[in-house]
């Protein structure tokens, strides 16, 4: 069990919710700051040396566990899962393109969605996630949309981001991330020009139709197709697991990959705090970890393989996480060890 750090505001609802939280996420350190609390306005939060409250070690009890060789199911990759608003939970296999729902003991229930090109159908699925109309939503990754469906199955139509013209051109989405009435999208637009391509990554508040309200984030890039190389570290944007949407609708996000730094946007865009840790000490790859990692990424381009220059660092922050009391947890790269 890893050491969580954790703020002064009130314990988590139960510890059924906070263990589902933990088994879904990984570990998480939870970000102190008396600056982030109700009421309270700072610009620039610097947070450094020990804890505020001391070192936490959560014990998590396992409710169920799912026994495949004795179930009549089987599934491939197990890409999100996800609890609903009946209380079931929702697991996305990636592999075959379906959802499956478990109550919350264990019994299996129903399967949802299949692979195909369809209302309700998916090819690359890579999340889930419940919309404010509660409905599932199972983001696609290409093309770039949130394919819609009630928890019946019954498909309930798609949202497209930026839009119905821009699904005529080439936007990817990557991840997206739904509370109350927001609802947050990272999309990837790609402009190919004369044997280059621009690609533009942004982090936008959608519509339900939709339509940006807002951009919190932004990185336009410019490729050479003749010589592109891959570099993991210049590759880098929230999608990657930096960004989060609280329950207020606030938006927080990492931008930098080497860097402990978290940004903070109200729902119109307007950046109004910025968290850090001057002290963090970045995690050094060691040369197996580096191999790993260079073995785990390939990239073809018209029939050749693309030159990759792998990063010697760990990010440092993997992922962000609000919870329903506003806390916001942190998982970062001494943390996942």
């Amino acid at each position: 069990m890893r050491r969580m750090t954790k703020t002064s505001r009130p314990p988590a609802a139960s510890s059924r919710s906070m263990a589902a939280a933990l088994l879904a996420t990984g570990a998480l350190t939870a970000l102190v700051g008396a600056a982030a609390a109700e009421g309270a306005v700072a610009e620039h939060v610097r947070n450094s040396g020990p804890p505020l409250r001391g070192e936490h070690t959560l014990q998590l009890e396992e409710l169920w566990r799912l026994d495949l060789e004795s179930e009549a199911l089987l599934l491939g990759m197990i890409g999100d899962v996800a609890e609903g608003p009946d209380g079931n939970l929702y697991l996305l296999d990636r592999q075959t393109a379906e959802v499956h729902v478990f109550s919350s003991a264990g019994e299996h229930l129903r399967a949802l969605s299949r692979q195909g090109e369809g209302p309700g159908e998916t090819r690359r699925p890579r999340q889930l996630l419940f919309l404010a109309d509660g409905t599932l939503g199972i983001v696609e990754s290409s093309p770039g949309r949130i394919v819609r469906l009630g928890l019946d199955g019954i498909p309930a139509g798609e949202i497209v981001p930026g839009g119905e013209e821009a699904a005529q051109g080439m936007r990817l989405l990557w991840r997206a991330a739904a509370r109350g009435d927001a609802l947050v999208g990272c999309t990837e637009a790609l402009q190919p020009g004369q044997g280059s391509f621009r690609r533009v990554r942004s982090l936008d508040r959608l519509a339900p139709d939709g339509a940006i309200l807002a951009t919190y984030l932004e990185s336009a890039q410019e490729r050479d197709m003749a010589n592109f190389k891959w570099n993991e570290a210049e590759d880098y944007f929230v999608h990657q697991g930096g960004f989060a949407l609280g329950p207020d609708g606030y938006v927080y996000a990492a931008p930098e990959r080497d860097r402990y730094r978290i940004d903070v946007y109200a729902p119109d865009g307007e950046r109004i705090r910025t968290i850090e840790r001057a002290d963090f000490e970045r995690v050094k790859r060691t040369a197996a970890e580096r191999e790993q990692a260079d073995a785990g990424m390939r990239m073809v381009i018209n029939g050749r393989e693309i030159e990759k220059e792998i990063a010697d660092y760990e990010p440092c922050i993997y992922q962000l996480r609000v919870d329903s009391h506003g806390r916001l947890w942190v998982t970062h790269s001494r943390s996942v060890r």
